[in-house]
């Protein structure tokens, strides 16, 4: 088996770094072959632009859809994608080990997603979700945030994680994925705290992360899958049909959250401004 870990941290001595070289010595040991791209080692270019392609499908409009796509057709894809996409294409398993930042993955990781998941090769609009080019293979999200466990709970001070990690788990799944549990590691973070009293406390729950994974990472084909709804959940105009079932509050028959509406007004006309 195959596994690709991909890293999104600027020191090479980070709790980061420190849990994925954990998942690849647990891999390596349990008979896997192991692969690690560091995109700050890299100096991965995350930044979609026209430079990045030296012959261009259209020199007036640079748009990233059309010029992916005859890149891939042509043989012609910029050098580092290229390479990363064998990487991600071999996997059987692809771990992403990142730090949240500002509710999201680092930019440079976004822009790894932006520019390796190739359109009009990789993935095309027939080829996703449940028939992407990543059916029958697993991803797994392993961070470390800022706070602890109750403050990222539903009615937390840093906002329900699980819904602050769907929009991700959604990108990988459009490509075929299956989602395996996330792996998270609370507590750590940065700044004039970092090693203060909690130290030890944060310490021990890394550890604690580590010893997961350490039991998770060669059971990984053997764990459940996230659920996700299928395209026979779909009707021909693209919304649930009234029997599918809802996985998340992002893909739901209801138009409000369990009885608590969203925001009042937002996206409805009445909330344009004039």
């Amino acid at each position: 088996m195959q596994a690709l870990i991909v890293l999104a941290t600027p020191e090479p001595a980070s709790s980061n770094a420190r849990i994925a070289a954990v998942a690849d010595r647990v891999l390596q040991a349990a008979g896997w072959s192991v692969e690690t791209r560091d995109l700050y080692g890299e100096r991965f270019d995350p930044v979609e632009a026209p430079r990045h392609y030296v012959t261009r499908a259209d020199q007036m409009r640079f748009d990233a859809q059309v010029e992916q796509r005859a890149a891939f057709e042509a043989n012609r894809l910029p050098h580092d994608v290229a390479s990363a996409l064998r990487s991600l294409t071999s996997a059987d398993l692809v771990i992403f080990q990142y730090p949240l930042w500002w509710f999201g993955m680092p930019a440079i990781m976004k822009g790894w997603l932006d520019r390796v998941l190739v359109y009009g090769g990789f993935y095309t609009s027939e080829r996703r979700y449940d028939r992407g080019p990543m059916k029958g293979k697993r991803a797994l999200l392993s961070l470390t945030v800022g706070d602890s466990r109750a403050a990222y709970g539903h009615n937390g001070l840093g906002g329900d994680l699980a819904a602050l990690l769907w929009p991700t788990l959604f990108t990988l799944r459009f490509v075929g994925f299956s989602l395996l549990q996330p792996s998270v590691a609370y507590g750590v973070h940065g700044g004039l705290n970092a090693a203060g009293a909690n130290g030890e406390a944060v310490e021990a729950d890394l550890r604690r992360t580590e010893e997961r994974l350490a039991r998770r990472l060669p059971n990984a084909f053997r764990e459940p899958e996230l659920p996700f709804n299928g395209w026979e959940d779909f009707d021909e105009t693209g919304l649930l049909t009234p029997e599918a079932p809802s996985y998340s509050p992002f893909l739901r028959q209801s138009a409000d959250l369990n009885g608590i509406p969203g925001w009042p007004g937002l996206f409805s006309p009445e909330s344009v401004l004039k």
